[in-house]
C-alpha cells in the first residue's frame, strides 16, 4: 500500500467575508472568524439567542378543524381542506403578529455581538487554518496572528492576538450592522432589529468590555470579552495595544478565575487542559487515504474537484469537518442547519430548528462516531419540547402523544402553516425523533438506556398515532391528513388543478415512519422482557402498505389518487432506506427505493436540489450499496455546494432576491456520515465492509457500530483488506467482505473487551485470522 500522507487540518486564502471565516464554537456560544475591508472580525452567537418575534405562547384548539380537514381531503378537496384549516387557525387566533412574516417563521436566531480589531501596517488578506486535531482557528495576516478555540468544558471562546513586528491594533466590541447579508432588495433584518431590539450598549469595567441587548418587549442579551494584557483605553469602548493580548468571550458571569499564568502562557495551556474534552466531543473516527496534497489550501482542492479529479486529501477534510461542525453547535441544544453561526438578524427563515430533515441531517456524523454531546444535545431538546408537543396534538387532533412541529426555536408549539405548506398535517416526525433514540440504543446496547430514556418516548409516541388512523370510505386504514414534506403529487401540478397543496392521504414518510416506531417498540419490550404493548401491535395492524409502481419504483404517497413528483429535492419516502434499515430485509422495497433515487436523479432532482437534498442523496446511495450514486452525490456537493471554509450552502446559485448563498452545516455533516456508510454498514449482529465505497485506498479508525461493536481499524487496498473489531458484550458478529475476496463472509466471537484481527484477500482461500489483543483494553471499548 502507498505512504499515507495525513494533514489533519485545513487551511484557506479566502478569509474576506463572513461566509468564508472559519467557525469556532463549543454549541454554547460560538463565533466565525473572517476579514472584512481590511478588519479582522468575529461574529459571536449564544445557542440561546432566538429574536423573541412571535409572541404566540398557545394554540388554539383545532381538533373539529382537522376533522373537518380529514373529510375534505378523504373527497379529494385538498387545496379547499388546507386553505379552510389556515383560516380557521387564524380566525381562532394562530395569527403571526409580524406583517412582513405572513408565513409564521419561528422566532429567528441572532448573531450576538461582533469583536472588532483593527491593525496598523500591512493589509494584505490573510490565511486561515484549522487543526482538527486540537480545534484551534489560526488567522495569519501580514500585521496580526490571531489564535482561537473553544472551550468544551466552559461556555468560553478564547482569543489569542500576537502582533507581528509589535505593530499596534485596536480591539472594540459592537453590535451586529442590522441590514441582513443575506437579502438585498428585502432588508426585512433592519426593520426586525429595529422593531424587536430596543437598544444596544456597550460598557468598561476595568479590562471587561461588554455588549448588552435588550428587547422591545423586555429581556435581551449580554456578551462580554475579558482582555488579558496590558492595554490601553484609545477611546470610549475601545482598547488598544501593541502587544500580546488574550481574550475571554462569554455570556454571562467573568471567567477569568481560569487562569493561572501569564496571558501567552495561560492561552496554550488552556488548549492544552481543553484536549481531552474537545476530543471526545469531536467522537473517534478518524480516515486516511493514499495519496494526496497534504497541505494544499481547499480552494485549489476544491476547483480540481470542479476539473473532475476529488483528491484524497480534500476527502479527509470533508470527513473530519462534518464532525467537527456537528460537535461544535451541540451544547444544551443540538445543531440548526446553520449551525451556531448566523451573522445577521434575517437568516431568511433558516435559523431554526427545521425537523424534516436538517437537524436530522446535523446529527448524522453524531452515531457513527460514538459523540455523547452531540447526542445528548437531541434529547435535551426533546426534553425541553415534549409539553409543547403534547398540547400540539391535543389542541390539532385531539390526541395522545406528540405532534411535533416542524419548525421551532424557542418554543415547540405549531405555529407556521399556510395554505400551501399545512405543517400541522405532518406527523411524522415524532416517529423519526424516536428512531433516534432506539438507534443510540443499537450503538450502545444499554438496557438502562432503552428502558429509562429511548422506550419512555417510543412508546408515548405511538400514542398519537394509534388515537389518529382512520378508515377511508372503503374502510381502509389510512393517514389522513397526511403530507409529504414538502412535494405536491404530480397530478395535482398540472395546468388543470385550481390551486395546490401538500396536504395528502397516506404519504409513504408516515407509513415507514410509523412502522419503524412500532417494530422498534415491540423488540424493545421483547428485550426488556416485558409483556406486548396492544397500541403498538393494534398500529402495525392497520398501517396502510407501501405502493409500487409498474416499473417497480417505490411510489411517494401511498394512495392510487396520486402520481408521484419525482422533480424534487426532498426524497422523503426514501427515510426507508436511510436512516431507516427497513430496505436490508424487502428485496422489493430495496429495488424500488433504488429506482425511486435513481428517477431523482434523472432530472437532477428538478434542478432545485439543495445543499442537505444532496446529503440525502449520498447516505441512501451508500445504504443501498450503489457506488456510482455515492461518487455522483460527493462530486456534486464538492463542486455545487462548498464554501472555502467547507461549510455549505443551501442553493448551488444565487437566487435573484438574495447577495449571497445562504451558508448552512446539515449537507457537511451528511456528507461526512455518508462516507462513513460507504466504508462500512453495521446493525446488531452483521457488518457490511466497504459496500459502496468508490474512492481510494486507505484506513478508517474508531468507527462505532450497531450491536455494541468498535470497529478499531480498517485498512483496505485492491488486494486485500484487513479489520481489527472489538466489543464488550459476548456477541458473535456475521462479517461481510466485498464480492471478489476471500472469505467473502466470517463470523468472529467478541468478548471481554478482546480485539480481534480479520484479514481477507482477493482470490486467496484461507484467510488469516488471530486474536491480537488477549487482555482487556479500553482503547477497544466503545465510547
Amino acid at each position: 500500500m502507498d505512504k499515507i500522507k495525513r494533514t489533519r487540518g485545513m487551511r484557506s486564502t479566502v478569509t474576506e467575508g463572513w461566509q468564508n471565516g472559519f467557525p469556532i464554537g463549543n454549541g454554547y456560544i460560538s463565533g466565525v472568524l473572517y476579514e472584512e475591508h481590511g478588519q479582522i472580525k468575529m461574529t459571536v452567537n449564544s445557542e440561546r439567542l432566538f429574536v423573541p418575534w412571535s409572541g404566540i405562547d398557545t394554540v388554539p384548539d383545532l381538533a373539529d378543524a382537522t376533522e373537518t380537514a380529514r373529510s375534505m381531503i378523504l373527497a379529494g378537496q385538498e387545496w379547499e381542506a388546507a386553505a379552510l384549516f389556515a383560516k380557521t387557525a387564524k380566525e381562532r387566533g394562530l395569527v403571526s403578529p409580524d406583517p412582513d412574516n405572513p408565513r409564521g417563521h419561528p422566532d429567528c436566531f441572532q448573531p450576538a455581538c461582533q469583536l472588532v480589531i483593527r491593525a496598523e501596517g500591512d493589509k494584505e488578506s490573510g490565511v486561515l487554518s484549522l487543526d482538527f486535531s486540537t480545534g484551534e482557528t489560526v488567522l495569519r495576516n501580514g500585521s496580526l496572528t490571531i489564535r482561537s478555540f473553544a472551550l468544551f468544558n466552559k461556555p468560553v471562546l478564547a482569543l489569542l492576538i500576537e502582533p507581528n513586528n509589535s505593530a499596534s491594533f485596536s480591539v472594540c466590541l459592537e453590535p451586529v450592522p442590522p441590514i441582513s447579508p443575506l437579502t438585498a432588495s428585502k432588508p426585512l433584518s433592519d426593520k426586525m432589529k429595529k422593531r424587536y431590539v430596543a437598544e444596544e450598549t456597550v460598557r468598561i469595567h476595568g479590562r471587561t468590555m461588554t455588549l448588552t441587548g435588550r428587547y422591545t418587549s423586555g429581556g435581551g442579551w449580554q456578551c462580554s470579552a475579558e482582555f488579558l494584557g496590558n492595554v490601553r483605553s484609545l477611546s470610549p469602548g475601545t482598547f488598544a495595544s501593541h502587544e500580546t493580548l488574550m481574550i475571554l468571550l462569554h455570556f454571562g458571569e467573568p471567567h477569568t478565575q481560569v487562569l493561572q499564568e501569564q496571558p501567552e502562557d495561560a492561552y496554550a495551556a488552556l488548549l492544552e487542559e481543553n484536549l481531552p474534552h474537545y476530543r471526545e466531543a469531536l467522537g473517534s473516527a478518524s480516515l486516511e487515504l493514499c495519496g494526496g496534497s497534504g497541505d494544499a489550501d481547499n480552494e485549489t482542492l476544491l476547483e480540481a474537484a470542479r476539473r473532475g479529479t476529488i483528491d484524497p486529501t480534500l476527502l479527509e477534510r470533508v470527513f473530519d469537518m462534518g464532525a467537527y461542525l456537528c460537535a461544535s453547535s451541540s451544547g444544551d441544544l443540538p445543531p440548526h442547519a446553520m449551525g451556531r453561526w448566523v451573522p445577521a438578524f434575517d437568516s431568511h427563515g433558516f435559523g431554526d430548528y427545521v425537523f424534516d430533515m436538517e437537524v436530522e441531517e446535523c446529527l448524522w456524523p453524531a452515531f457513527d462516531r460514538g459523540m455523547k454531546r452531540s447526542m445528548d444535545s437531541l434529547e435535551k431538546l426533546i426534553a425541553r419540547n415534549s409539553g409543547d408537543w403534547r398540547l400540539n396534538a391535543e389542541r390539532f387532533y385531539g390526541a395522545r402523544g406528540f405532534l411535533v412541529s416542524c419548525r421551532t426555536t424557542n418554543r415547540g408549539l405549531m405555529t407556521h402553516l399556510t395554505e400551501a405548506f399545512p405543517l400541522s398535517f405532518w406527523t411524522a416526525c415524532a416517529a423519526w425523533l424516536a428512531f433516534m433514540l432506539y438507534d443510540r440504543y443499537l450503538n450502545s446496547m444499554d438496557l438502562n438506556y432503552l428502558k429509562e430514556k429511548a422506550l419512555p418516548f417510543m412508546e408515548e409516541a405511538i400514542l398519537f398515532y394509534y388515537d389518529t388512523l382512520r378508515r377511508d370510505d372503503k374502510g381502509e386504514w389510512v393517514f389522513c391528513p397526511s403530507y409529504s414534506p414538502e412535494n405536491v403529487p404530480g397530478n395535482y401540478m398540472s395546468p388543470e388543478v385550481i390551486g395546490w397543496s401538500m396536504a395528502t392521504v397516506n404519504a409513504a414518510m408516515d407509513i415507514f415512519c410509523v412502522k419503524e416506531l412500532a417494530d422498534n417498540i415491540c423488540a424493545a419490550r421483547e428485550k426488556l422482557g416485558e409483556e406486548p404493548m396492544p397500541e403498538a401491535q393494534a398500529v402495525l395492524s392497520r398501517l396502510p402498505r407501501y405502493m409500487i409502481q409498474e416499473d417497480g419504483t417505490l411510489c411517494e404517497w401511498a394512495y392510487p389518487r396520486y402520481k408521484d413528483h419525482p422533480e424534487h429535492r426532498h426524497m422523503s419516502h426514501l427515510v426507508c432506506a436511510y436512516p431507516f434499515l427497513q430496505t436490508e430485509d424487502d428485496p422489493v422495497l430495496f429495488e424500488g427505493a433504488r429506482k425511486a433515487i435513481r428517477k431523482r436523479l434523472e432530472t437532477n432532482l428538478g434542478n432545485e436540489g439543495c445543499g442537505w437534498s444532496w446529503g440525502h442523496v449520498l447516505n441512501i446511495g451508500a445504504r443501498l450499496k450503489d457506488k456510482e450514486i455515492v461518487k455522483t452525490a460527493v462530486q456534486t456537493i464538492l463542486t455545487k455546494y462548498e464554501f472555502g471554509n467547507l461549510m455549505t450552502k443551501l442553493w448551488e446559485k444565487k437566487r435573484p432576491f438574495e447577495e449571497y448563498e445562504i451558508q448552512q452545516i446539515d449537507a457537511a455533516c451528511a456528507l461526512s456520515s455518508g462516507l462513513i456508510e460507504a466504508l462500512v454498514f453495521s446493525r446488531p449482529g452483521h457488518i457490511s465492509l466497504l459496500p459502496a465505497w468508490p474512492f481510494q485506498s486507505g484506513t478508517v479508525r474508531g468507527v462505532c457500530l450497531r450491536g455494541h461493536v468498535y470497529l478499531k481499524e480498517m485498512t483496505w487496498d485492491g488486494a486485500q483488506i484487513t479489520i481489527i473489531l472489538a466489543g464488550d458484550q459476548d456477541t458473535d458478529v456475521e462479517v461481510r467482505f466485498p464480492g471478489g475476496y476471500i472469505p467473502e463472509l466470517a463470523t468472529v466471537r467478541l468478548k471481554d473487551n478482546k480485539a480481534v484481527r480479520l484479514h481477507a484477500e482477493c482470490g486467496q482461500r484461507d484467510p488469516r485470522r488471530s486474536t491480537v489483543q488477549e487482555k482487556e483494553d479500553s482503547d477497544c471499548a466503545r465510547q
